[in-house]
């Protein structure tokens, strides 16, 4: 795999096109006869936090983040299983003018999505994007082979007591898990493979008018990589506590504070930051219907 994806970046990220035109050519041929059983499902997120992350030289960082995703069927495999083509961007801005932190990323691809329950789906495919960083002027480009995924869930304590404080309340949680290669497209990247994602279980102690929560939570972060990188290496653990505002059928609106410890296992370095948070996600013609919303 990662030959192939290295000959396609060193090529300057354009050759596999004309491959992928070809092939997409049967698929969208045979869209309009399966339209009405096809979807074109499509999702946004964002996050403004403040400080940025826990290393030092992000303390006094202002962060704003974010991704949006449209997508369209193109082949319906199974009553679960459709071949989808996707456009996506992705940006980042910061007030410390970071070159990382500045940057918008525009790309296209095709994947095969699963749906494994009504509140979980897989994908795997690949995707082309350019990687534009502001502050240096740099463009960056290439392929991207994934395999990630997600879910979430509604727990109900079935061993508390009828007194206990957990009894009735909801136990809201989610999780998510990327595999990648390259792990970027920075020329020192292109031979890693990178693992993160992170989950998260909640309670929600109290409802909030209609459709919202006062919510405390704990948060598992994790990110692992083949080069050995520092910052590809690590383990993130937090909690903290957030107002839950439901928007729609699967949108979600959060406000909130969390504490968070950063642990590096390549230096041993641990880093512990406190940080407030903004952040928004909705989904529309969706697969899957989030289950960690106030009820």
């Amino acid at each position: 795999m990662h030959g192939v994806t290295n000959t396609i970046i060193h090529d300057g990220g354009r050759s596999w096109i004309p491959i992928a035109l070809l092939l997409a050519v049967p698929l969208v041929t045979a869209y309009p006869a399966a339209a009405s059983t096809l979807r074109a499902p499509g999702f946004t997120w964002g996050e403004i936090r403040y400080p940025s992350s826990e290393q030092p030289i992000e303390r006094d960082n202002l962060l704003i983040e974010g991704a949006l995703d449209q997508g369209l069927d193109v082949a319906k495999l199974s009553e679960r299983t459709r071949v989808n083509l996707f456009g996506r961007l992705n940006y980042k801005a910061d007030t410390e003018e970071l070159d990382y932190n500045n940057k918008l990323a525009i790309g296209a691809g095709v994947r095969l999505l699963h749906q494994v329950t009504d509140s979980a789906v897989v994908g795997a495919g690949l995707r082309y994007e350019v990687d534009h960083r502001f502050r240096s002027g740099q463009n960056l480009d290439g392929v991207t082979l994934f395999l990630n995924g997600f879910a979430s869930w509604q727990l109900n304590c079935r061993l508390c007591s009828e007194g206990s404080v957990l009894n009735g309340r909801p136990l809201p949680g989610l999780i998510w898990a990327e595999l990648r290669s390259p792990a970027s497209h920075d020329p020192t990247e292109n031979d890693d493979v990178l693992l993160e994602g992170a989950m998260e279980q909640g309670i929600d102690w109290m409802a909030i008018g209609d459709r919202g929560a006062l919510n405390t939570f704990v948060h598992l972060g994790l990110k692992a990589d083949t080069q050995g990188l520092d910052y590809y290496r690590s383990v993130t653990g937090g909690l903290g506590i957030k107002l839950k505002l439901a928007a729609g059928r699967n949108g979600l609106v959060q406000i909130g504070a969390k504490y968070t410890a950063d642990h590096r296992w390549e230096t041993g370095a641990t880093e512990h930051l406190a940080s407030i948070f903004l952040n928004w996600s909705t989904s529309w013609d969706a697969l899957i219907r989030r289950q960690d919303l106030p009820r």
